[in-house]
């Protein structure tokens, strides 16, 4: 499995992820995986987590130091809410 894939597992939360049974691949897997935890931890549903969601999500438990500052980091476009873009590329960065 690729380093990302289970960095961003990981930090979701998600110990393992099964393997590819039948016609989906292990990536169509993995994304089903990484969505749904964006989704648990997007608590409104609206695509985008908010400093709260954010706080109190598994992402946030894995980051060391300060979580808002982490947040401020993570939102690239500045638009005050973490898109599942941002997140993923925020923890990949965070763990490189």
């Amino acid at each position: 499995m690729p380093r990302l894939t289970t960095a961003l597992l990981a930090a979701a939360g998600l110990a393992a992820l099964p393997f590819a049974v039948g016609c989906e691949t292990t990536e169509t897997i993995a994304d089903d995986y990484k969505q749904q935890a964006f989704d648990q931890a997007d608590t409104d549903g609206d695509g985008s987590l908010t400093r709260p969601e954010w706080s109190q999500s598994d992402y946030a438990k894995q980051v060391t130091g300060d979580v808002n500052a982490k947040f401020d980091e993570f939102d690239t476009d500045g638009d005050g809410g973490l898109d599942i873009g941002e997140v993923e590329a925020g923890v990949v960065e965070y763990i490189n």
